[in-house]
């Protein structure tokens, strides 16, 4: 573990690319809005040119008259009418929409100088486009395949419609209109999908292992120790123009599209400069001005999300196999054979202990100020060396604060009958967050030829959180005693991701279209010194103990970082071609790699000796209590020690690495006019090393130190059929085979303690991979533009599921295994209808929704379900999957006034109850429903400015954990308070 003063250093460049990135951006954006860029990149072309010709004069400044943009190209549709000005592409059997139709345009198309007669080239086999030819003084602005507006509903229709695979999608006007925060809460609005501790996806009851997150196409590493899915909360929605979901599986995805795979698109380049901003502050009804807000001292630069060093492990007690001396109470006699060592143990052990230094252990109580957020924007499409080339500049911060005030804890132990349970301990439980998060991205493209693009991505994103709990309560193993616990932990963590893609069209080899990506990201998750300090009061005060001194029980300060490095690197050849009766086809063949490496390590160093204090946490440790106090004799010079504060530990570590070599053949074309086939083979390799050591040996090998290994070769089939019933209609059917593969963490024989579960984990270095046979059936139907109504019928099964299970009766320590079988089942609805065929008054209002209803089953070992026998009453033999709920509800009601530039929506989200953990002598412990009632209000104030109202969490309902799905025996239960914000934006 190195030591964490690197952090300033971090900090600094940190802080010095964002001002130089600003400071060149500015410049260049000043030199494209007063002509200097042109002119450079001409000086340069020429001087790499060798051209010595003397600059064209200056044309006349007269304003030239600025042509009509074309239209985008329809997808669907005949050629337009001859004579006629609008193009429309709607079939004969389509049915007559309400409002909008989704396959029509019926925009007038105008040549310059006059009306068009509907006569244009042919863009490709189903769609022609009226070519408007500017005039010749003017110069037209560089057009990109990548550049892009807002993505609106209309548009992610248009294209749901289209794509070979079941997707979902949710782009920035529903970002705008339902004030989402983060990656995390887009995805818990999609149909069928939840979110487990705002972070992690879980789709068609499926967790993370089951799902695929990818930025812009490519793989995310996990900054989580005990997930395989990258954090979604790393990705705010400042940055994102949509998030994808694509339920089912086809060969040119990663194979472990079991669930879903996730796929983030960063906001890009538009075709017209803008400038955009967006700052507002918010007020939870909990924490802002609350004077019992929990925070602690922390590091100088935490208002930028970064551990300044404050924090840092002594650097003398970061080395990776650190072994500490046991204490030396008595050195024995001079001429003894171990006195030398003894002395020299003792000296180093009180050294290492005043190296460590004191701490606070209590947290401060101090009214935070309200959240507050902003966020910046700027995009182009200009010219570079003559050439095409798009820049698009982005960063946002955000701040905010969370109290969880007046929860409870109860745990609970078998009563005098079977299935009855008693309270054996009861607590009341305060937490609160201190959390940043800010990003910065860049985006750049360039055309250096026709039909050749070329473009970079960077991301940068901090967050850290400081953690404060506190638990105060009575168990029935202490009678008579105040049991006190507080936990001070800080969190960060870093992702940072570069992107370099490219995508060449050669139309002389029949339109053959090449794209490629190679992609670093690098993710770490750093906690240093999260502090556990618990102990008893006979008096029933913390400050006073009346009756005796309390009793610390090993006061902990906790040290675990995580570092993974993810490679990835594609290519996809597209080859169009027309099938028997010349209808429109594709075959694509490509190639992915994926490598990883990661190193963990997880210390405690907790102290021992003389632990009683007077009561106040922060008065535990002072300098002169640091190490031992000797006492020599003068007789013998025997020296003996008395230790007030000495520190012993327990690490555990691991070195991990994976190598995924994929290659795959698919052929999207349709066999009959309606009816479409994409059909194809994926072929994955899987590598995964793990090298680990533990304080504890694993109870699978017997060891303390194992290596791991898990290789597997996988053929994945995947077939689709899509029936367009209509042209605004779809029948769906899949079938497909993926894989889950366990994490690092799962498989590295190590035992550490999570703070955030509260458990003891084990990792099983025996854990094998999951195979899954998939079947999905969808109908979809496009009424309008705007509009959709969709129903899905999903069935998976699952060999090999990997779930976790408790080792020990009280369920404090958990291990993971492999399944023998596990089956998911469900249905999804989906419906998005604007009320304008109720009425006209009614056309700016929308109401959307969706339900999701999923079964899913999986059996207990036969050691879970003896151990359940001896304290249940007739319990049942299998049970649904971690975190899977039985359903899903969203709904919303949307008003949309272009005219006035008001919007406004309403939003419903629900989850049914979901296993958090499987107890031994209990039933399971559920995570409740929790119904969230969010509200969103926008309005334009003028051409540039608008102003925007959200009220989130108005039910404000208790968040509960319990023994068994009924919620009788409540074992966790708080409630997190209403938020109101305010924003105000402008666009230029």
């Amino acid at each position: 573990m190195a030591p964490r003063k690197v952090t300033k250093d971090r900090t600094s460049v940190v802080i010095s690319v964002i001002a130089h990135v600003a400071v060149l951006g500015g410049i260049g954006y000043w030199a494209h809005k007063t002509g200097q860029l042109e002119f450079i990149s001409r000086k340069i072309l020429q001087a790499v040119r060798g051209d010595k010709k003397p600059e064209p004069a200056a044309p006349p400044k007269q304003a030239a008259p600025k042509p009509a943009a074309p239209l985008p190209p329809i997808n669907q549709g005949a050629p337009p009418p001859p004579g006629g000005g609008s193009r429309r592409a709607v079939a004969e059997d389509a049915p007559a929409a309400v409002g909008e139709s989704f396959f029509a345009d019926a925009r007038t198309q105008s040549k310059a100088g006059g009306t068009g007669t509907g006569g244009g080239p042919e863009t490709n086999s189903a769609q022609r486009v009226v070519a408007l030819a500017p005039p010749k003084a003017a110069v037209p602005r560089p057009v990109f395949a990548s550049s892009s507006g807002p993505s609106t509903i209309k548009q992610l229709l248009a294209q749901r419609a289209r794509e070979a695979a079941s997707t979902e999608a949710f782009g920035s006007e529903q970002i705008s209109k339902s004030g989402v925060s983060d990656a995390g809460a887009i995805i818990g609005k999609v149909s069928g999908a939840s979110v487990v501790d705002g972070k992690f996806a879980v789709i068609r009851g499926l967790s993370d292992r089951y799902v695929t997150t990818t930025f812009n196409g490519a793989e995310i590493p996990s900054a989580d120790p005990y997930r395989r899915s990258a954090s979604l909360d790393l990705f705010p929605a400042q940055i994102i123009d949509k998030v994808v979901v694509a339920k089912t599986f086809t060969p040119d995805k990663q194979g472990t599209y079991t669930g879903g795979g996730i796929d983030i698109i960063s906001k890009s380049f538009p075709e017209k400069g803008f400038t955009s901003f967006s700052s507002g502050a918010a007020f939870n009804s909990q924490a802002t001005g609350n004077k019992n807000f929990l925070t602690y001292a922390g590091g100088g630069t935490d208002w930028a999300a970064m551990d300044d060093g404050t924090r840092a492990i002594p650097s003398s007690l970061s080395a990776k196999n650190l072994t500490l001396p046991n204490p030396v109470f008595s050195s024995g006699l001079p001429s003894s054979v171990n006195y030398a060592v003894n002395v020299a143990n003792a000296n180093k052990l009180a050294q290492l202990t005043k190296d460590l230094g004191v701490t606070q252990w209590a947290p401060t109580r101090e009214a935070p100020g309200p959240d507050h957020n902003f966020s910046v924007a700027a995009g182009d499409t200009t010219h570079f060396f003559g050439r095409p080339f798009g820049v698009f500049l982005g960063g946002s911060y955000r701040h905010e604060y969370k109290l969880w005030d007046k929860g409870e804890v109860r745990s609970y132990n078998p009563g005098s009958q079977t299935g009855q349970f008693d309270v054996a301990s009861q607590y009341d439980e305060k937490r609160s967050f201190d959390t940043v998060n800010w990003s910065g991205m860049v985006n750049l493209a360039w055309q250096p030829l026709d039909n050749h693009e070329i473009s970079f991505n960077f991301l940068y994103n901090q967050n850290g959180e400081n953690a404060v709990r506190t638990r105060e309560g009575t168990s029935i193993n202490d009678p008579g005693t105040l049991f006190f616990q507080n936990r001070l932990q800080w969190t960060e963590r870093n992702l940072t991701t570069y992107q370099l893609k490219g995508t060449h069209t050669l139309p002389a080899l029949a339109s053959l279209k090449l794209d490629w990506m190679a992609a670093l990201s690098q993710t770490t998750q750093d906690e240093p010194d999260t502090r556990f300090f618990s102990y008893l009061s006979n008096g029933g005060s913390a400050q006073t103990g009346k009756s005796g001194l309390p009793e610390p029980k090993e006061p902990t300060r906790f040290f675990r970082t995580l570092e993974e490095q993810n490679k990835n690197v594609k290519a996809d050849i597209t080859l169009p071609f027309r099938q028997w009766s010349y209808l429109d086809s594709e075959a694509k063949v490509g190639g992915f790699y994926s490598a990883s490496d990661r190193t963990f390590l997880a210390r405690e160093l907790y102290y021992l000796g003389n632990t009683t204090f007077d009561g106040d946490p922060n008065h535990f440790l002072t300098p002169s209590t640091l190490g031992y106090v000797a006492t020599t004799n003068n007789t013998t010079r025997r020296i003996t020690y008395d230790w007030p504060h000495y520190i012993s530990t327990r690490s555990s570590s691991y070195e991990a690495s994976s190598s995924i070599p994929a290659g795959y053949f698919m052929v999207d074309m349709p066999v009959l006019e309606k009816v479409r086939l994409v059909t194809g083979l994926r072929y994955e390799a899987t590598d995964i090393r793990i090298h680990s050591q533990s304080y504890l040996a694993s109870p699978e090998t017997g060891l303390a130190t194992n290596d791991t290994s898990l290789v597997h070769q996988d053929f994945l089939p995947a077939a689709g059929i899509i029936y367009s019933f209509r042209t605004n209609m779809n029948f769906r059917l899949h079938y497909s085979q993926t894989v889950a593969r366990p994490s690092f963490r799962e498989l590295a024989a190590v035992n550490d303690y999570d703070p955030v579960l509260d458990l003891q984990l084990v990792g099983n270095p025996r854990l094998t991979m999951s195979q899954i046979d998939n079947y999905d059936f969808r109908w979809e139907w496009f009424p309008s533009a705007s509009s959709l109504l969709s129903a899905s019928i999903f069935h998976k099964e699952i060999r090999g599921a990997i779930e976790r299970k408790s080792i020990d009766r009280g369920g404090d320590t958990v291990t993971f295994e492999n399944g023998d079988r596990a089956t998911v089942s469900g249905v999804e609805f989906e419906v998005r209808q604007n009320l304008e065929f109720i009425s006209p008054s009614l056309r700016n209002l929308t109401l959307g929704g969706n339900l999701a209803l999923i079964q899913s089953e999986t059996k207990y070992s036969h050691a879970v379900l003896n151990s359940k026998q001896l304290y249940l009453n007739n319990p049942k033999a299998t049970r649904p999957l971690y975190d899977q709920s039985p359903y899903l509800i969203n709904a919303e009601l949307s008003y949309d006034n272009a005219r006035s530039g008001t919007s406004a929506s309403l939003l419903f989200n629900i989850s049914g109850p979901r296993i958090a953990f499987v107890n031994l002598t209990s039933e399971d412990t559920y995570e409740q429903p929790a119904p969230m009632l969010d509200f969103i209000f926008s309005q334009k104030l003028t051409r540039h400015f608008g102003l925007k109202f959200t009220a989130k969490n108005l039910l404000d309902p208790k968040i509960e954990r319990s023994l068994g799905e009924a919620g009788k025996l409540v074992s966790n239960s708080y409630r997190r308070g209403l938020t109101l914000a305010f924003s105000v934006g402008g666009e230029f």
